[in-house]
């Protein structure tokens, strides 16, 4: 069985909590005549057997979501979760015959937030007391020299200092989260009705503190042989997902994935340029998206570009879903959770 951590980072309303509870009333099957995709890939992907298991879980875990998708149902949007809570939710995911072990993070966007800023805040202080520090030993440029032995013990140590401020602002479960847990993939969920600054800052942090960690712990790390505004680079997918996204599914309907994800690329691009240039320079699938300039070069990609529009509702009004005859119509909202698992539809 293939396992892994699915880490799912978000801002505070984002989206985390509802796109978690509306997969698990898809997935359960639980919910099938009330919870009905309206997209054909979310259509597709349950035809083929992606399912939930949640055999040998917390048996708290399945009544938490299940309240949540009720809430939903009702017209109602899921209640915010608290600052003062994290939990790690223990699921198995099926997909015909593969079977994926998954542990997702769940935490309030809030925890995040402050995260991000005791990241930036370590790094700016990095940046101050030792100038050109952290662009030699990221990005080779050649500020100084060092050796191999000693860039790798500088990442240690500042991976270090930042846990310590982590642990000093954070709930301890969640900080060992951030600090421990090796994801098989992120899926970095955005509201672009929301403060958009505020998200790109604390993603582009996170993503730092991600791309420190694994060269800490050297997992999923690779070492380019020409050095090109890297020095390492992590092999793990990062996928984007702009959530609410009620307006593109009605004023889109007639676009096919491929001009959906190309569409999502460049507004992730233009509205989020730190994030995109974390990721552009030191994760390996989003290298090979540095130069897409424009929908067309975007469309004619060879895969689905890592970037998604969806809607857990379909439809919404003032953030409460609207039902149709009584139904949930969410929208692309699987495509996500399945790129991350490298499930094809």
């Amino acid at each position: 069985m293939s396992a892994g951590v699915i880490g799912i980072f978000g801002a505070p309303n984002s989206g985390k909590t509802t796109f978690m509870a509306v997969i698990y009333g898809l997935l359960s099957r639980l919910y099938s005549h009330r919870i009905v995709p309206s997209d054909s890939a979310s259509s597709i992907l349950l035809r083929g057997g992606f399912k939930i298991d949640f055999a040998g879980s917390d048996a708290n875990l399945e009544k938490y979501l299940r309240d949540k998708v009720e809430r939903i149902l009702s017209g109602i949007s899921p209640r915010r979760t608290e600052p003062s809570l994290f939990s790690a939710m223990n699921m198995r995911i099926i997909c015909g015959r593969k079977r994926f072990l998954l542990r997702i993070a769940d935490t309030s966007g809030e925890n995040y937030v402050v995260a991000a800023e005791r990241i930036s805040s370590y790094l700016d202080m990095i940046k101050s007391r030792e100038p050109g520090l952290i662009e030699h030993i990221l990005m080779g440029e050649p500020t100084r020299s060092m050796s191999w032995s000693t860039i790798l013990r500088t990442i240690r140590d500042i991976f270090e200092g930042i846990n310590e401020e982590l642990y000093a602002a954070l709930l301890r479960s969640f900080a060992d989260e951030l600090s421990g847990a090796f994801y098989r993939a992120y899926i970095l969920i955005l509201d672009r009705k929301g403060n958009i600054d505020l998200q790109d800052r604390m993603m582009s942090s996170l993503m730092l503190y991600v791309l420190l960690k694994h060269i800490r712990y050297n997992r999923g790390i690779k070492t380019p042989m020409i050095i090109r505004e890297a020095r390492f680079i992590v092999n793990l997918p990062v996928i984007i997902a702009f959530s609410k996204s009620e307006a593109e599914r009605m004023n889109w309907y007639d676009k096919n994935d491929s001009w959906l994800n190309a569409a999502a690329l460049l507004e992730f691009k233009r509205l989020f340029p730190r994030t995109y240039d974390v990721l552009t320079r030191f994760f390996s699938l989003w290298r090979k998206l540095r130069r897409v300039e424009d929908i067309d070069t975007a469309t004619k990609l060879k895969k689905l570009s890592p970037t998604f529009y969806y809607s857990a509702f379909g439809r919404a009004v003032d953030e409460k879903p609207i039902l149709e005859d009584g139904v949930l119509r969410p929208w692309r909202i699987l495509l996500p959770l399945a790129y991350s698992l490298g499930v094809k539809w």
